[in-house]
């Protein structure tokens, strides 16, 4: 009998390990590879997970939301909205008001995001085009739990800056 209640009890401390497991939100991380006045370039990863490369660039003369944030980690919402990408919505930056970065497809002169792709073009670009919905999938899995989320679908992560 002595060995059942053990086999329960060691039963009960794994479910409730695997559960806490379960409830830690997702953690990015955004890695500043290079920080200029053209832009800001670097990996988007996941538990060392490559999942994409992002570019951020200045435009109308103001500077990089990305290339400000202080290295740390960071509470933040995500949210997928259909044909922008991602919205990360940062609620607690330090001497900074609250600041939104979108991931996703690159622009005609990238004003206000983040493009992604599964690898750098150089010149401050990201491969594009029909290599974009790759990266955008392996992100919205890795962030939402799905391929193809519900326009508007949130989720509670952490976003950690790191410069390399």
């Amino acid at each position: 009998m002595t060995f059942g209640r053990a086999s329960l009890a060691w039963l009960i401390c794994a479910v409730s390990a695997v559960n806490a497991a379960a409830q830690e939100p997702t953690v990015l991380t955004l890695t500043r590879e290079h920080v200029g006045t053209d832009c800001v370039v670097g990996p988007v990863t996941s538990e060392r997970d490559l999942l994409a490369w992002a570019v951020e660039k200045p435009w109308r003369e103001n500077k990089t939301i990305w290339g400000g944030l202080t290295p740390g980690t960071y509470p933040a919402t995500a949210t997928y909205r259909a044909g922008t990408g991602i919205e990360l919505a940062f609620s607690d930056l330090p001497d900074q008001p609250a600041s939104v970065l979108v991931l996703g497809a690159r622009t005609a002169n990238g004003a206000g995001r983040v493009a992604i792709g599964p690898d750098i073009a150089g010149n401050c670009r990201v491969k594009s085009g029909k290599s974009y919905p790759h990266a955008a999938a392996r992100l919205a899995q890795r962030v939402f739990g799905a391929l193809k989320p519900e326009n508007g679908q949130s989720a509670e992560l952490r976003v950690r800056v790191a410069d390399r």
